[in-house]
């Protein structure tokens, strides 16, 4: 949510997906909502594309039985670097 001052106006943006006609009512409601309760705020609706590979994944999870959750460190031989991280992943 971005603010800004314009006019001694307060904008509030909000960034929704676009679902088509429920989109369209829901913006209708927001701005109906903002006008009885927050006469002074006006807000602005955005919409975004929704695409459908952020719905479902692809990736089957991996059973407990079968994550090794090792720690590791990694030091740079050149600058003495470390980096420490962690997996799930089988070992």
């Amino acid at each position: 949510m971005v603010t800004s001052q314009n006019n001694s106006t307060n904008f509030r943006y909000f960034k929704l997906p676009y679902i088509g006609n429920f989109s369209k009512l829901a913006d209708i409601k927001i701005k109906t909502l903002s006008k009885n309760f927050c006469s002074d705020v006006k807000i602005k609706v955005v919409f975004s594309s929704l695409k459908i590979k952020n719905l479902f994944t692809f990736k089957e999870s991996i059973p407990d039985a079968l994550k090794s959750y090792v720690v590791y460190e990694f030091t740079s031989a050149g600058c003495n670097t470390r980096y420490i991280g962690e997996s799930t992943r089988h070992f």
